[in-house]
């Protein structure tokens, strides 16, 4: 049961990070174009 607790937190935080990213990407677009 905790292993599952964890892969989801893990799951959790890496799509926190990948949408972060793409926000950020997507932001730097926006002020070169």
């Amino acid at each position: 049961m905790k292993k599952l607790l964890l892969s989801f937190i893990f799951m959790a935080v890496m799509a926190a990070l990948a949408a972060s990213s793409l926000s950020a990407a997507a932001a730097a677009e926006n002020e070169i174009g």
